[in-house]
């Protein structure tokens, strides 16, 4: 059989050629969306080429950015991995000294930002890093700060160049993208996917019995395309043929609602905390976008009552899935087998959508206990999540060292379950699972089991030390505004009808809000800190 490389060049050539009149729609601060075709995007992504190529960018070069979900960063996504240099999508949630740290680690030869990260730019050009040229993504404000002159404008840069562009033959094995973990235990570690891995998920990701993705579809991707690219939706949406709409950079349930309804959206995919105002909203108005039928869900634990709300009181179908920056990120997500279509009643099939659900082709997954033996696939029984595949980290970026086990597999961190059927529920990260009498406590379980209680809005549990258990679990709520804080009594009470008795904390807190890092994930680090050493524990 012949050899033909899989790239990212195949997936912008596939679009081109197959879906030309398949619409791109941009949402654009103070302005109206921006709309264009796949044969116009392929000319636009074209000309950044030229201007990349023209100021010196080469193969293996990393190209950073800065941006939110818009039709730039998906040009800068192609652009740049379709030349041989490197996409390094930077998170600007994370401190100015990570992303420095970040910067200086990938040695960023060109950053291209959205205006509402020019601080961040200006930081970068002041600190006189390895960065040489500096694109900024919307038209210049007068109020743009002093170093305007140095910051060249992405759109007169495109003017000129040619619309077309002699695509070089690439090593499907060479790096097309570079994403950083969090660094909530250390320096953010970079993870760089080649065009090979980014290809297969893509493939295997947009699958029926996967995420459903094709040419039918109108896709929204909520998850930033700086949070792992999106979760693959830059490279699936293409691939497929599925209308794509970028959000930009309002995120608000209203603003949203609108968009999904205004262009007919019918897939869209984030995070727990977006998606649960999305969903207070829809209570608010009484209605669903009209279009929409299927709503992804990851990055963190999705709670029963969200999934059982979206489903039954809006008839949209829930897909919840797990992965994380090291495996690309996309492993398991929770589609149904026959078996559990035709086997088990409604309330059962309800309690396998809240699992991370069943993996993917082209991944591996098992567990071990911590001393290396295998544990027992029955649902109850806890352990460490391993992983191998297709698009599982190796070794990271600029780190000769393997990140994996002497026989291939990928400690994931998580302690997870996996029943009979193969769905994986997490039960955990290993940093937070708690340890009391002997037997382990889910902090997941706690919270999930939480945010039943109509009255909870958040909940995080952290194990804190106790003279006779060793540690217990402490809850920590922030309630509804707009109903009265339940009493500990009540919680407690509450929980003792959802988990094991021996769970319930004897310690229930209230906040008004709980610390939320970079990717939207509760910074229990930071509640450690904070309540530990409280005499409100004791």
């Amino acid at each position: 059989m012949m050899h033909y490389p899989i790239t990212t060049n195949t997936i912008l050539q596939h679009s081109t050629s197959e879906y030309s009149d398949v619409e791109i729609v941009s949402a654009q601060n103070n302005s109206d969306p921006l709309i264009y075709k796949y044969d116009s995007f392929a000319s636009r992504v074209c000309q950044l080429a030229n201007y990349l190529t023209s100021i010196g960018v080469c193969a293996g070069d990393r190209v950073a950015t800065l941006a939110w979900n818009t039709h730039q960063h998906l040009e800068l996504y192609y652009a740049i991995s379709g030349i041989g240099a490197i996409c390094h999508t930077i998170n600007p949630r994370y401190s100015l000294e990570q992303i420095s740290y970040i910067v200086d680690h990938a040695q960023d030869t060109a950053l291209f930002f959205d205006l509402s990260f020019v601080d961040i730019a200006e930081h970068l050009l002041e600190k006189k890093c390895c960065i040489k040229h500096y694109v900024r993504l919307q038209p210049c404000e007068d109020n743009l700060p002093g170093n305007k002159d140095r910051f060249v404008d992405y759109e007169s840069m495109l003017t000129g160049h040619d619309l077309q562009f002699e695509w070089p033959n690439l090593d499907e094995e060479s790096e097309a993208a570079l994403c950083y973990t969090s660094g909530t235990t250390g320096d953010p570690k970079g993870v760089a996917y080649s065009h090979r891995s980014i290809f297969l998920h893509a493939t295997f990701a947009s699958q029926r019995d996967a995420l459903d993705i094709s040419s039918v579809d109108t896709v929204c991707p909520i998850v930033p395309m700086f949070h792992v690219n999106a979760w693959g939706i830059p490279y699936i949406a293409p691939m497929a043929g599925a209308t794509l709409v970028l959000p930009g950079s309002n995120l608000k349930a209203a603003a949203l609602f609108e968009l999904f309804e205004t262009y007919k959206v019918t897939v869209t995919a984030g995070v727990p905390t977006i998606l649960n105002a999305l969903l207070s909203y829809m209570h608010e108005i009484g209605r669903k976008p009209a279009s929409l039928h299927t709503i992804i869900i990851g990055g963190a634990a999705a709670s029963t009552s969200m999934i059982n709300d979206f489903e039954q009181n809006f008839g949209l179908r829930v897909l919840h899935g797990w992965g994380m920056t090291e495996t690309s990120p996309l492993a398991t997500i929770s589609t149904p087998k026959p078996i559990v279509t035709a086997t088990m009643s409604i309330e059962e099939q309800r309690a396998y959508k809240v699992k991370q659900g069943r993996k993917l082709f082209g991944v591996e997954i098992k567990l071990l206990d911590a001393q290396g033996n295998a544990v027992a696939h029955d649902g109850k029984s806890f352990g460490n999540l391993m992983i191998k595949g297709a698009w599982v980290v190796d070794h990271y970026y600029k780190d000769k060292h393997s990140a994996l086990d002497k026989d291939g597999w990928f400690d994931t961190g998580d302690i997870s379950t996996i029943d009979q059927n193969g769905y994986m529920q997490i039960v955990d990260r290993s940093k937070d699972v708690i340890k009391s009498g002997g037997e382990w406590i889910s902090s997941v379980t706690l919270e999930n089991a939480a945010l039943q209680h109509p009255s909870i809005a958040q909940a995080s549990v952290i194990g804190i030390a106790d003279p006779k258990w060793l540690e217990r679990p402490l809850m920590i709520l922030v309630s509804k505004s707009d109903v009265e804080t339940p009493s500990q009594k009540e919680i407690q009470n509450f929980l003792s009808e959802k988990v094991p008795k021996w769970w319930i904390p004897e310690k229930v807190i209230f906040v008004d809000s709980l610390p939320i890092g970079a990717t939207g994930k509760v910074q229990k680090n930071e509640l450690r800190a904070k309540f530990i050493a409280n005499e409100l524990i004791k």
